[in-house]
């Protein structure tokens, strides 16, 4: 990928990088979509064009700073949570020492075990584009 072109997409972003070949990631990005979207985020599977130029080679969601800083899991979430009134909360746990630790394991166990809660949950991936994934 040219800096050019990884400039570009720092530049239109924040990015929000999911599973799009998780049936929960996709059915959350369904449901919280429209909300991170009203908030500036932009959306886009991992598989993605944009999510393979970020890849960090770990097995979790990544967010892609306006400042082109790329965060994954956990630290992730908290930043989408500084940014949504309701979700303040989880942002201010994420900062507390006991909690930071507990709430990265608990992202951890998800991250691991997300194709088998979809699976459990019949939660299958859309057939159909969704509607909240973006491209440049």
């Amino acid at each position: 990928m040219t800096t050019q072109l990884r400039n570009a997409i720092i530049h239109t972003g924040p990015w929000i990088l999911y599973d799009g070949r998780c049936g929960l990631c996709t059915r959350g990005v369904a449901r919280l979509g429209p909300i991170v979207q009203r908030r500036g985020f932009r959306l886009t599977p991992l598989q993605s064009l944009i999510g393979r130029a970020f890849d960090t080679g770990k097995d979790e969601m990544q967010l892609i700073t306006a400042s082109g800083t790329v965060l994954g899991g956990m630290d992730a979430y908290a930043y989408i949570c500084r940014h949504i009134w309701w979700a303040t909360p989880l942002f201010v746990l994420w900062h507390l020492p006991v909690s930071h630790q507990l709430l990265r394991w608990m992202y951890r166990k998800l991250a691991t075990n997300r194709y088998r809660i979809s699976d459990a949950c019949k939660l299958s991936v859309p057939r159909e584009d969704n509607p909240y994934a973006m491209e440049l």
